[in-house]
This record gives structure tokens, sequence and C-alpha cells, in this order.
């Protein structure tokens, strides 16, 4: 194999799996936000 397919196939193998990250993730607590998301999208979109 060439020595660039070696190196991305190392990146995908160092990469967390799906299962990984989405367990990653519901270990953390939930956070509330006085703003959406939305809400702050469209605000910095209407300030160009």
């Amino acid at each position: 194999m060439s020595d660039y397919i070696l190196r991305e196939v190392g990146k995908a193998l160092d990469r967390p799996t799906r299962l990984e990250v989405l367990d990653r993730l519901s270990a953390r607590p939930v956070r509330r936000l006085k703003t959406s998301a939305a809400d702050v999208i469209r605000g910095e979109r209407d300030a160009r």
C-alpha cells in the first residue's frame, strides 16, 4: 500500500467510533441555554 493510504487508515483507526461518541455525549450533563441556537444564528446573520 502507498504511504498515503497507510496514513489515512491510521487516522481512521484513531478516531472514536460512532457508538463511542454517542456514549461520551450521553454521559455529559444536559445544558439549558437562555437563548435558542436558532435565535443566536439568526441574530448573527441579521447583523451582517
